[in-house]
């Protein structure tokens, strides 16, 4: 299993994410799995939702 990058590990570190929900992300993130216009699953935009979240707290934004 390849070590997350560096921009996930905070997420994963303070509980945002699961290291799976993390592991979904790099997935449906990477080339966009060949198709640009395709919806997201349950799982994703879970992990997408939650990985947002995270980052608006680290910035401040209630």
């Amino acid at each position: 299993m390849e070590p997350l990058p560096h921009w996930l590990e905070p997420a994963v570190a303070s509980g945002a994410l699961t290291l799976e929900q993390a592991r979904i992300l790099l997935v449906s993130l990477s080339p966009l799995q060949g198709t640009c216009c395709r919806e997201l699953s349950a799982a994703e935009a879970d992990a997408s939702m939650r990985l947002f979240l995270y980052r608006c707290r680290c910035q401040g934004i209630q």
